[in-house]
């Protein structure tokens, strides 16, 4: 095998092994649920942004009324709706679960164009099927946690990229050690073939003459007869 037959064959083993450090990562298994205990104070509310997550999963909540307070109510809106319009305003939630004690739901966005916020609502809002504040509301919240993360996916996807490195820096190697034994066109008839010559006849003007070179030319030709 020579030396650019063992190089393809090097690559095709390195990329092989990288696809298969890939391609073998282990089903992502489902992170703990976020938990919270939100404490509303009567006629207010609480809202939290929502992360839905980012393998495309339907974002999930759970919202119980403690220690004896409640009933509550718990909206999904749009973003613009909780800027513009509630809770006094004709707002439109995706989602409504009105004056509840224990609620529980999965929440898959419509768009990821938009922004969708939670709302666990303990005021008199505008709708008329809510639930008016009875006091103080203490709610244990659990959701679905913004990042979706695997420590064995992260760990695998490094090797995976170690490899590909090493597979690399072998390359590099086995192209220089190529580079080094291929034989180079050192005699004469070698280089005319790779690179065929050109003669072009370039006349050379004399050197000049000055006054002192024209003396001396004088002074050595034979003297003329007579004289």
């Amino acid at each position: 095998m020579n030396a650019r037959a063992g190089l393809n064959a090097f690559r095709v083993a390195a990329l092989a092994a990288a696809a298969l450090a890939l391609f073998s990562l282990p089903a992502a298994a489902a992170p703990p649920m976020q938990v919270s205990t939100v404490e509303v104070a009567s006629g207010a509310f609480y809202e939290e942004a929502i992360y839905a997550p980012a393998n495309g999963s339907a974002w999930s909540v759970s919202a119980v009324a403690v220690n004896g307070t409640g009933p509550f109510d718990v909206y999904i809106i749009p973003t613009t709706d909780l800027i513009s319009a509630y809770p006094g305003g004709a707002f439109s939630p995706l989602i409504a679960y009105e004056n509840q004690t224990s609620i529980a739901f999965n929440f898959t966005a419509p768009s990821r164009l938009q922004s969708f916020t939670l709302v666990i609502d303990n005021t008199d809002n505008a709708r008329t099927t809510d639930a008016p504040p009875a006091g103080p509301l203490t709610v244990h919240l659990e959701r679905t946690p913004p990042l979706r993360s695997n420590p064995e996916a992260q760990a695998l996807l490094g090797t995976g990229a170690g490899i590909c490195a090493v597979g690399l820096a072998f390359s590099a190697v086995a192209v220089a050690i190529y580079l080094k034994r291929k034989p180079r066109a050192d005699h004469e008839g070698e280089l005319d073939a790779v690179q065929p010559r050109m003669e072009i006849d370039i006349e050379v003007p004399p050197p000049p003459r000055g006054a002192w070179a024209r003396a001396a030319e004088e002074s050595e030709a034979p003297p003329e007869a007579g004289k």
